[in-house]
């Protein structure tokens, strides 16, 4: 999970975007030489927005998106 209870968006703190939390999750299955795994990223997906240290410079949070993997080691 992660978390940021506001976000400043200049650098000298005269811009504010407010709070925002953010939870992933990973789960898998390793059996043998085989794996399964699947990543959620924004699990419950929130709206949210980051800052890129200048006011004309705030992008908006990815929506929730799900990845699935599967790998063998030789």
């Amino acid at each position: 999970m992660y978390f940021a209870d506001r976000v400043q968006n200049t650098n000298d703190n005269n811009g504010r975007l407010p709070g925002w939390a953010q939870t992933d999750l990973v789960a898998y299955y390793k059996r043998s030489r085989y794996k399964a795994q699947l990543n959620v990223k924004n699990l419950f997906d929130r709206q949210f927005y980051y800052s890129m240290n200048a006011p004309a410079s705030v992008q908006p949070a990815t929506a929730r998106t799900i990845i699935g993997s599967l790998s063998v080691k030789f």
